[in-house]
């Protein structure tokens, strides 16, 4: 099974071209159906004028059959549209059309239901709904001999002690126990760049290649030198570098230097949910002692309780001066 990031359409159009059949199964967007038409006839057009460029070498044979086109390769394409994950299932479990050489699964993960919240005593009646969908996908290359290509999208994961990174939307270690191999797609620069990151079952670190989306489909694309050294400057290093997922370094959240120019002063007051932005002042221990200097009794870390109104506006004035709050009327 093979694990791609985009470029479903060329997989479709190569197998439609020998003749043989594709299931299209589609959980997340539709299957643009005209596009898929276009990228089908634009290659039997690019294959019959290379054909014509080249001198025959033998007198041609009448064919018995008229030559295909795009409208009849299209009969042996089947779609389905799973609304939830046990019809997904149902599916995979029935046996497919004849021909059918390649199954396409499209952004499975959004049939999968939202993980449970996690609880301090661990339940074990919660199954994990990878574990079918793997093996349901396993057990259906073995019996009918055909190719698995699975779309999938990716999100991002934080790490506790480090950036954040991203990864495939469906993990685990029973479904990577399953993926033969995984290719990534991404935009960056105004250029698009694929990459192999898993080859027989296990993660490699292949090379950079570049490609470009024209009317008639994925074309390659040479890498130039200024997209060369903007691959290559953020190149990570092999422990940065998650199995289906590149890290993202502090640099690529867009925050450039100069950003904080624009930002607004923030009062001692402002404090946001998880960072802390009350930062206390450097001659604390000072203001202390300076607070508590007064007639009034009573050790260092206690309010006084016999020190009288001079005293008592003292503790509040010193306890407004630490915290950064007004004094109260």
């Amino acid at each position: 099974m093979l694990m791609v990031f985009g470029g479903r359409l060329q997989f479709a159009v190569a197998a439609l071209r020998r003749g043989e059949g594709v299931v299209w199964v589609d959980a997340g967007h539709p299957l643009p159906g005209p596009r898929l038409e276009a990228v089908l006839a634009a290659s039997f057009a690019t294959t019959t004028s290379e054909a014509a460029s080249q001198p025959p070498s033998q007198p041609p044979h009448p064919s018995p059959s008229p030559p295909p086109t795009a409208s009849t390769l299209l009969k042996n394409l089947t779609t389905f549209t799973p609304p939830t994950l046990p019809h997904l299932l149902a599916l995979l479990a029935h046996p497919l059309p004849p021909r059918t050489s390649l199954l396409i699964l499209s952004s499975p993960s959004s049939l999968l239901p939202p993980p449970p919240i996690r609880q301090h005593t661990p339940s074990t009646s919660t199954s994990n709904p990878i574990t079918p969908l793997i093996n349901a996908l396993r057990r259906l290359a073995a019996t009918s001999h055909i190719a698995l290509l699975v779309l999938s999208q990716t999100v991002t994961q934080l790490q506790p002690h480090g950036p954040a990174a991203l990864v495939p939307a469906i993990g685990g270690a029973a479904w990577e126990g399953g993926v033969g191999g995984r290719v990534v797609l991404w935009r960056e620069g105004g250029g698009r760049f694929v990459r192999v990151v898993r080859r027989g079952g296990r993660g490699v670190e292949g090379r950079v290649g570049g490609f470009v989306v024209t009317a008639n489909g994925i074309e390659d694309a040479p890498i130039m030198e200024g997209d060369r050294e903007l691959v290559s400057g953020r190149k990570r290093k092999a422990e940065e570098i998650l199995e289906g997922g590149v890290r993202l370094g502090d640099d690529d959240y867009g925050w450039d230097e100069g950003d904080e120019v624009g930002m607004p002063l923030l009062g001692p007051q402002t404090q946001g949910s998880e960072d802390v932005l009350v930062v206390p002042e450097e001659e604390t221990e000072t203001e202390e002692e300076e607070g508590w200097e007064g007639e009034g009794e009573g050790s260092g870390g206690e309010t006084p309780r016999g020190g009288g109104e001079d005293g008592d506006a003292r503790g509040e004035e010193a306890m407004g001066e630490r915290v950064g709050l007004p004094l109260s009327p």
